[in-house]
């Protein structure tokens, strides 16, 4: 059996798949608490598919298949780990660029090494598959003990928020519901960043909206806000099934991409668009008709692209997704542009938005020109800010003018945020996506902090008399319970507005209700 085993080992080249399976795996166990394992699959099919490529062009140019994996390996890992590697030593002392040329160099050095060489390769080839076999051991364990552990607290969407009954199909209005992430109230802006956004808000007011100008969020963070606005419920049966001290974050996840409001228009005569962001919980809904997005890399495919040393020259080169800047600044303008090309779809259609302005990373300014990182970091953090709220605003109003234009019937249009801006002391690197948000104790939040976190902007275009009797203070929660009932024929009625922060990134669902501290 033994040798058998060793003879395998000596003849098959199986490292650079256990080696793409390593990197993986090691990822993978670093971020289980906020991705699922099926996530990592597309990502990990593309490696095998390029290894597979890799090894084809390899053996006629080595001579030998065998040599030929080993030359995968060694790309792999030069693609994978060598700036890793190069960064942490050094630091940012040497460019990124110059220590992937270096790196290339070496590869290319010893892949002409290998080519002469008499040898069979089977020896390196069992070293390699024995050391690629043992090392990822402790990645599965860590698999097998969340999976096993933790993650079994898991329940299904369904379950927790049962899908929506007794509706009728409405009148044939289309209904917009956009997100524009981290746009604070009409006080916020006042109070923390200087700016009079009267304009703005009366100008929406004049096409008939209805400002609810002391709008609250429901939770703190766009996980757990969106969660609650499209399942229509507060997170109680969240904190039920997780407990108090869960810090897995996949079950809010799956909350907000399975919800009641999709599940109910996926299965409605309705066309349903939904436009996503880079990130994941919304980069896709697997309930509309149709997925909207630019460049949208599954989130555990980016995280690999950042690392390697093509992301590394192609961010440096200002190149495809992996320059983060210009692809989120491209990502920003494509919405918009498809969201008034949307505006002139005769089917009745559903449309939702998540949009990342004025959320950093700051990449375009009030004239729609994109930042480069320079041009930004010789901004202000108020001046970046101010700047892509100004461009959404104008923006907004564009696109508000042509949907009302081009509606057959009255539409329904939600222009809403999940949470305001983060307070300076608390935000994290804002220069690039993904890095703006760190681990932060919201219990020891003051109460402007809060405010400033929590007042969104909240305005609704409800057509036949939709906004009669609303109150100023209407939150997120109850947007499609009042869709439902005043456009639908439902009997939710609205709940009572309530905003609450979880503890801690290790207590994701024990909520603490600071409504009096945000009004």
């Amino acid at each position: 059996m033994i040798k058998r085993l060793r003879a395998f080992f000596e003849t098959v080249p199986l490292h650079p798949f256990l080696l793409v399976l390593n990197v993986c795996g090691v990822l993978f166990v670093s971020n289980q608490p906020r991705l699922e394992l099926h996530e990592t699959i597309s990502t990990v099919l593309t490696l095998v598919m390029i290894v597979v490529l890799i090894i084809a062009l390899l053996t006629p140019v080595l001579g030998g298949l065998r040599k030929a994996a080993v030359g995968a390996t060694l790309i792999v890992f030069y693609l994978l780990f060598f700036p890793v590697i190069v960064q942490s030593a050094l630091g940012d002392s040497v460019p990124q660029i110059a220590s992937v040329i270096v790196g290339a160099a070496l590869v290319l050095g010893i892949l002409w090494v290998i080519r002469p060489s008499k040898s069979d390769y089977r020896p390196v080839t069992l070293i390699l598959n024995f050391a690629l076999c043992v090392a990822p051991l402790t990645s599965i364990k860590a698999v097998i003990d969340y999976q096993t552990g933790p993650a079994q607290k898991r329940v299904s969407p369904q379950e927790l928020f049962p899908d929506v009954t007794g509706l009728t199909m409405g009148d044939g209005r289309d209904i917009w519901h956009l997100v524009f992430d981290r746009y604070g109230d009409a006080e916020t802006l006042k109070r923390v960043y200087g700016y009079d956004n009267e304009p703005f808000l009366k100008a929406l007011e004049a096409r008939g909206f209805f400002i609810a100008r002391n709008a609250v969020a429901n939770y703190q963070r766009t996980a757990h806000s969106l969660a609650s606005v499209f399942n229509m419920e507060y997170l109680d049966p969240l904190t039920g099934a997780m407990g108090d001290e869960s810090s897995d974050w996949v079950p809010v996840y799956r909350n907000l991409s399975d919800n009641r409001v999709s599940r109910f228009f996926g299965a409605s005569d309705y066309k349903f668009i939904h436009m996503g962001s880079w990130w994941n919980p919304t980069r896709r809904n697997p309930y509309a008709s149709e997925n909207r997005n630019l460049r949208d890399l599954p989130e555990f495919g980016r995280a690999l692209l950042d690392l390697s040393a093509i992301g590394r020259v192609a961010a440096a080169l200002n190149i495809g997704p992996a320059h983060g800047r210009g692809d989120q600044c491209a990502r920003i303008k494509f919405k918009f542009d498809e969201l008034r090309k949307l505006a002139d779809d005769p089917d009745k259609t559903f449309v939702t938005a998540h949009i990342l302005v004025p959320h950093p990373p700051y990449v375009v300014d009030a004239d729609g020109n994109c930042l480069d990182l320079e041009r930004a970091a010789s901004r202000s953090r108020v001046e970046n800010y101010l700047g892509q709220l100004e461009y959404a605003n104008r923006s907004i109003l564009t696109l508000v003018d042509r949907i009302l234009e081009s509606a057959k019937t009255p539409p329904i249009i939600i222009l809403q945020a999940d949470e305001g801006p983060w307070p300076a002391r608390m935000a994290g690197d804002e220069s690039l996506i993904g890095r703006d948000a760190p681990a932060t104790a919201w219990l020891k939040a003051s109460d402007d902090e809060l405010r400033e976190k929590m007042r969104v902007l909240n305005a609704l275009y409800l057509p036949g008399g939709g906004a009669d009797g609303l109150p100023d203070h209407l939150s997120p929660v109850n947007t499609f319970r009042l869709i439902f009932d005043r456009y639908f024929g439902g009997t939710f009625g609205l709940l009572e507005d309530r905003s609450f922060i979880y503890d801690s990134e290790r207590r994701l669902y024990s909520f603490t209700d600071v409504t009096e501290r945000v009004r």
